[in-house]
């Protein structure tokens, strides 16, 4: 032999062959004349797509959200993300991160922006419908929940460690921090703000003991307003105004007849809000 050492020999039970291994090949030998061969051997390869497996859920879904074509869905199903078409179909996983994946929005309408547990940690990223490959849009040690892109999809506003309300550009760069405060609701999925139609300001809900402070703040950070105290609310779709329910401080937490009575702010956009209330009378109980 040259250039290799036979190995692995093996004859036949009729004595008259043998095979070996050499030079990482199989040959064929035959022990009378001494002839030998390379043994000719295909084998096909393995699959060369990815295999397709068909599932149906009943139930687990999560968070969802709609492109702003409203021709494809994104939706957390059993801690994975599927996109399917809107008017039905199979839907196709976009995600198999072990972790948990949810809390899905659209930064455009083939890409999209979402919470993944990993690390121990919940962190934002992004991707991409068709070229699934997940990207981090911030890198931070702390949890990262509640991505929420702007209406000109520009920015995206999030919460850190549950106590700060922070903007970072949609593309990625540095974060900045519009507001800090008890915003719990950040790590447990609950939605306290919103963007203005315009992108310009957020409207966010500041938690204290006994109830919350409704303020809305530039998305520069130049600018920041209280519109309401005891008061939760927001951007009504589409709208320029703020709608929010506030308590009185003397009635929270009465209740009569099952009615909280309360009022609605009205808040025009970069002015001091103004206040028009309305009186809910108490429900009426059923006669004996």
């Amino acid at each position: 032999s040259e250039g290799g050492v036979p190995r692995r020999p093996r004859a036949s039970l009729d004595g008259t062959k043998a095979v070996f291994e050499y030079d990482s090949e199989i040959w064929l030998l035959n022990i009378a004349t001494g002839e030998h061969r390379r043994a000719a051997i295909t084998v096909p390869d393995d699959a060369r797509t990815p295999r397709v497996v068909r599932a149906t859920f009943t139930d687990g879904v999560g968070d969802y959200a709609v492109s702003p074509d409203a021709k494809r869905i994104v939706a957390a199903v059993r801690g994975d993300l599927w996109l399917l078409a809107a008017g039905g179909g199979l839907a196709r996983r976009l995600t198999t991160n072990p972790g948990f994946d949810g809390q899905p929005a659209f930064l455009s309408a083939k890409r999209i922006v979402y919470t993944a547990m990993d690390g121990g940690r919940r962190r934002i990223l992004t991707l991409d419908v068709y070229r699934p490959d997940p990207k981090p849009l911030i890198e931070d040690s702390a949890d990262c929940t509640l991505p929420t892109p702007s209406p000109d999809g520009k920015l995206v506003a999030y919460v850190r460690a549950g106590r700060e309300l922070r903007v970072v550009p949609s593309e990625g760069g540095k974060p900045r921090t519009l507001a800090e405060g008890l915003f719990y609701d950040g790590l447990r999925g609950g939605r306290f703000f919103s963007w203005s139609p315009d992108s310009e300001w957020i409207v966010f809900e500041s938690p204290n003991e006994r109830s919350s402070t409704l303020e809305m703040v530039r998305a520069d950070g130049s600018n920041r307003l209280t519109i309401g105290k005891l008061a939760r609310g927001g951007f009504s779709a589409g709208a320029q105004r703020v709608t929010a329910v506030q308590k009185p401080r003397e009635e929270i937490g009465r209740r009569q007849g099952g009615v909280i009575r309360g009022g609605v702010i009205m808040g025009q956009r970069g002015k001091p809000p103004t206040a028009r209330r309305i009186q809910q009378k108490p429900a009426r109980r059923a006669a004996d």
